[in-house]
């Protein structure tokens, strides 16, 4: 093989594995998993800010990525209109600040490996990496002993004895929704190629056993939605291309899936009533509701918001929603970001894609439509890096199924 090639092979495979580096930077350096691997007081540092923002200099000196100017108009206007807000405020929040850096840094890293990659080898790491999470978290659940804390750290709805998964993170809801992410990740990819089924069964009851015993209740609706949604799509197409060997397995499949269900809500009825009663007990007395009426008062009351990450001063605990967090806490502004936010993702137009793609698109475009609104589950997303990771991931890739023949447009800037 010449060298040329060698060279543009091993290229390829460095910027595949960064993108996995990101991935372990941003659910291994956090200070409360440190405890096994350094000490706490180490991981207080948040060395993961320090790697991730020396990595932005990295990609911008030496793979030379350009963005595109409107991108760069959003990430100056945003930033600008934050630092504002602080100056008019006079609500300085450093911590917070950093964290909005952070998420541009992960969009901006993760922009430019897109484009470098093979995007299949991506979704079948995912595959692995999903499978490898969802075997750790029901270890977890099974014996009680976690890999990451010395002891639980944030214990939520404790109205049962079993255990839970945290592997990474403060409290089973953020691992919910993390697992929860990078599964819709590659479910539109194990749908569309061949063989991939096996990868999707082993997800569906390694994540249906973890959401039901982490009491994710919210992570588990979307994802037993989610799958019917995308599965009712992809076997109508089949159904009219008459791909009767898909169809019929497709059929067997879900009758196993729905059996295996049957028997284990049989022999563990006791836990399943107390699980449903517990959720009807929290959807007629979630204090989440209690929580958003007080901020949307709070938001007519300072129409200039509260100042970012000033939202633990004002309510008794955290927004639990992303979407409510940015209008509290910077106000009008907050909610022009969303308006535009919304009108960004939803404004590119997938007629001139072929089936497979588009059927990808649509499946991300899916979930970045409804990420912020089901963060309600979580306490914070912007500062949790794990989260900040996938959402930028989502963004990255559904720019890279909308952008024109799947090139970045001729209109950057360096």
């Amino acid at each position: 093989m010449p060298l040329g090639d060698s060279m543009v092979i091993y290229k390829k495979q460095f910027y595949k594995n960064m993108i996995f580096f990101l991935l372990l930077l941003s659910i291994l350096f956090r200070g409360p998993t440190f405890f096994k691997i350094f000490s706490s007081s180490f991981g207080e540092i948040r060395i993961s800010y320090l790697l991730l923002f020396f990595l932005s200099f990295v990609v911008f000196f030496i793979l030379k990525h350009k963005i595109t100017i409107i991108e760069f108009i959003i990430f100056v206007t945003i930033f600008i209109t934050i630092l504002l807000n602080m100056l008019l405020l006079q609500t300085y929040n450093i911590e917070y600040l950093v964290y909005v850096l952070q998420a541009f840094a992960y969009y901006y890293i993760l922009s430019a490996l897109v484009r470098l990659i093979s995007i299949n080898e991506l979704y079948k790491k995912c595959n692995i990496m999903l499978i490898v999470f969802g075997i750790m978290s029901v270890y977890e659940i099974l014996t009680g002993k976690l890999f990451f804390h010395i002891v639980v750290p944030y214990e939520i709805n404790s109205f049962s004895i079993y255990e839970r998964a945290y592997l990474f993170f403060y409290n089973g809801n953020n691992l919910s929704l993390f697992l929860l992410s990078l599964y819709v990740i590659v479910l539109g990819y194990n749908l569309i190629e061949k063989n991939k089924t096996k990868y999707l069964l082993a997800q569906q009851v390694l994540l249906f056993f973890i959401f039901i015993m982490n009491d994710s209740k919210l992570s588990l609706v979307v994802f037993l939605v989610t799958t019917a949604l995308f599965f009712i799509k992809k076997y109508t197409y089949d159904f009219k291309r008459k791909n009767w060997k898909l169809i019929l397995y497709g059929i067997c499949s879900v009758f196993i899936i729905m059996l295996l269900i049957k028997n284990y809500f049989d022999s563990n009825i006791h836990f399943i009533n107390v699980f449903f009663d517990n959720a009807q007990v929290n959807i007629t007395n979630d204090p989440r509701f209690d929580l958003y009426s007080n901020a949307i008062q709070t938001f007519y009351s300072n129409p200039l918001g509260i100042g970012l990450g000033n939202s633990d001063y004002y309510f008794s605990t955290n927004v639990h929603s992303i979407i409510i967090q940015f209008i509290v806490e910077i106000g009008i502004f907050g909610l022009i970001f969303w308006i535009l936010y919304y009108f960004f993702v939803l404004k590119d137009n997938l007629k001139n894609i072929k089936y497979n793609d588009k059927f990808m698109a649509n499946v991300i475009r899916y979930y970045v439509v409804l990420f912020p609104i089901i963060s309600m589950q979580v306490s914070r997303v912007i500062s949790d890096n794990a989260l900040v990771f996938m959402w930028a991931l989502f963004l990255v890739l559904l720019k890279y199924y909308t952008s024109s023949k799947f090139e970045f447009r001729k209109e950057t800037l360096i």
